[in-house]
């Protein structure tokens, strides 16, 4: 049976963060439930009664939400406790590692001997380190510490070319990428209604008239992700001169002629990832 009292406090997300969620990513309100269903997993009831409120998520399903949507699980989970915990970096092994904690006393005033104490760096932020590398620093006691693994780039390639797209498979994701391949505009755009792309590889030859409409949209999501369309040149063809110069302007993209180098390719997506990054 399901649990729905709101007392629950760490089994339950509010109805109104979710809606809020969907928002930001531009669900339209028709595909909340279906979206909903997909990202966690669970039944169309089940999810249309998470959305109207009836009952509340789980927290397993707010985990799968962050994945889904690439949003910071701390933020969310926030929603779950009786207090917010802090955002704070852990230092451990070399490895500067982003996490959230919940800070108790101070360590020289707590009978127990914990794993972590955090204390107070720079700009006031807490810093985690392991309790026997505190030194004489002033230190909490950490009574809950929570980190997420950091997902993979997601990135949206439109082609037909069977070579090109299995190059391009193997090659992103040998470099840490995560691509998925559609055969034209139209599965993209389904695709776009539930999943949240980092970066795009457009064939012009595939998109042809949709090109246009196609980068609107993906603009309209992030005017920040990194665009390259993929061109067969064809000098005879001033038209498609003009029409490119055009998407250059419009939609800020990058333009490779076919066939390209996959190190090109690879090291294009990879600086613009780094630029949206800095950018957000």
């Amino acid at each position: 049976m399901e649990r729905s009292t709101e007392s629950e406090a760490l089994s339950h997300f509010k109805t109104d963060a979710l809606v809020a969620l969907l928002d930001r990513h531009g669900v339209p309100e028709r595909q909340r439930v279906n979206t909903l269903e997909k990202a966690t997993g669970i039944s169309y009831g089940a999810a249309r009664r998470r959305i109207t409120g009836e009952t509340g998520l789980e927290v397993a399903e707010v985990v799968k939400l962050a994945a889904f949507f690439k949003e910071p699980l701390f933020s969310l989970l926030g929603a779950l406790v009786d207090e917010a915990g802090h955002p704070a970096t852990a230092c451990i092994g070399g490895m500067q590692i982003p996490c959230c904690i919940w800070p108790g006393p101070s360590s020289s005033d707590s009978p127990r001997l914990g794993l972590f104490v955090a204390y107070r760096g720079e700009s006031d932020k807490w810093i985690v380190v392991p309790a026997t590398e505190a030194g004489n620093r002033p230190t909490n006691e950490v009574r809950r510490i929570v980190y997420e693994a950091s997902t993979l780039p997601k990135i949206a390639i439109v082609s037909r070319d069977a070579a090109f797209c299995a190059a391009a498979l193997q090659t992103l994701r040998a470099r840490g990428l995560d691509p998925t391949i559609y055969p034209a505009a139209k599965s993209l755009r389904h695709a776009m209604q539930a999943t949240s792309f980092d970066g795009y590889v457009l064939d012009e030859t595939v998109l042809s008239k949709d090109l246009e409409p196609t980068l609107d949209e993906v603009r309209g999501r992030s005017t920040a992700a990194p665009i390259i369309v993929l061109t067969t040149p064809n000098k005879a063809d001033r038209n498609q001169e003009r029409a490119l110069e055009t998407v250059v302007n419009n939609f800020h993209v990058q333009l490779y002629d076919k066939p390209t180098r996959m190190l090109h390719l690879c090291s294009a997506l990879e600086l613009g990832l780094r630029t949206a990054a800095r950018s957000r």
